[in-house]
This record gives C-alpha cells, structure tokens and sequence, in this order.
C-alpha cells in the first residue's frame, strides 16, 4: 500500500531527525511520533534501518566527525 509506505518513511526520517538534534531522549521521540512505547519504536526502528536508536546516533555521530 503506498500510503502505508509512504507513512513508514515519513516516520523514518522524522525519527532520523529527532534522534540527531539532541533535544530528545528516545522515549519522547516514540511518543512524539505516536508509538506505544520505547520499546514498539525500538523495534520498528531497528528493523527499518538496521540499528537502534542509540547505535544510529553513535555511529552517524562519529561519522560527521569523520
């Protein structure tokens, strides 16, 4: 379903976002962003782009240091 997609990466690079202003801590991210809890948007996002939350931060971190 294209919305549904569509939906999904909307969510994705909001989250992306969030996660690298540092205004946040995840918890209120997932909430901002309408998941149940820490651990739903956890595992949504570790399944969409292959690190959690923390680890996409460390690693895109140490890359703009780089």
């Amino acid at each position: 379903n294209p919305v549904l997609l569509y939906r999904k990466e909307l969510l994705l690079n909001t989250a992306k976002e969030l996660l690298m202003l540092e205004n946040f801590q995840i918890g209120e991210i997932a909430e901002l962003l309408g998941f149940y809890d820490i651990y739903a948007f956890s595992h949504f996002f570790t399944d969409e782009v292959g690190l959690s939350p923390t680890k996409y931060i460390a690693e895109t971190k140490n890359n703009e240091d780089n």
